[in-house]
């Protein structure tokens, strides 16, 4: 079992670079600013896979992803997040 558990690491760990490109691309799309949409990186580590970005892009991230009274929201973290267990659990 660890043997397949290394393999799918791998494979993920692999891809990586490719998951950032699809959330840049899918920030991008959905009209996040190029200079936000530009820090936001994909982690794979321990098993988990987690979007991360600087923390003094906090703010500004959690508005694009939740909105507020101002603005709507822009849920690209939380979509590509579903996406990407949809796609692992082969639905």
């Amino acid at each position: 079992m660890k043997d397949i558990l290394s393999s799918i690491n791998d494979t993920i760990s692999s891809q990586v670079p490719r998951l950032n490109e699809d959330l840049y691309r899918s920030a991008l799309s959905s009209g996040w600013p190029s200079d936000v949409a530009a820090y936001l990186t994909v982690d794979f580590s321990d098993n988990k896979m987690a979007i991360r970005y600087p923390e003094r892009l906090k703010s500004e991230v959690e508005t694009l992803e939740y909105g507020n009274e101002r603005k709507r929201p822009t849920a690209v973290i939380r979509r590509f997040n579903n996406r990407i267990d949809s796609k692992l659990r082969g639905k």
